[in-house]
């Protein structure tokens, strides 16, 4: 279950003040912002930040919602491959409309992120154990049986 600090009567009032505006600016959030606090007064009132996050992941009316297929998931590792920089930091800024040309659907960044992050963390703790492995590991031709122990022959005394 996803928690919110957004309740029902505030998203409709964010949902419905977007589609007046237009979508017009990033200037919107903060006007939105002001509104909302005179609209539905709260203890501490949402900032244009926390409205335009909750806005590009949550209601933008055509997000995509579902989980990413396989495709999509295969898509992103590969594009990332190829995108990312030197510290594995990809532009989720281009990935985004690249995905949606390419499958027809809008993702939201956090979307891709929760995918994202994960994976590369698996990658990196993959290839951190094959460097150890490597370090550790000695040629074959280098080990050499260890010679069975020289056996004694001692004369019985008793």
């Amino acid at each position: 279950m996803k928690l919110s600090i957004f309740d029902k009567d505030s998203e409709r009032f964010i949902l419905r003040r977007m589609e007046e505006l237009k979508y017009q600016s990033k200037r919107c959030y903060a006007i939105i912002a002001k509104e909302l606090s005179k609209e539905i007064p709260r203890k501490k009132p949402y900032t244009s930040k926390q409205i335009q996050h909750h806005w590009e992941n949550s209601l933008k009316p055509n997000l995509c919602k579902v989980p990413l297929s396989n495709d999509e998931k295969d898509f992103i590792v590969k594009w990332a491959e190829e995108n990312q920089r030197q510290d594995g930091v990809i532009s989720l800024t281009k990935l985004i409309p690249v995905i949606k040309k390419q499958f027809g659907n809008l993702r939201s960044e956090n979307q891709i992120k929760n995918f994202w992050y994960p994976r590369k963390r698996q990658l990196d703790e993959t290839e951190r154990i094959k460097r150890i492995k490597q370090q550790n590991s000695i040629p074959p031709a280098v080990l050499e049986p260890e010679p069975d122990p020289p056996q004694f022959n001692f004369p019985n005394i008793f």
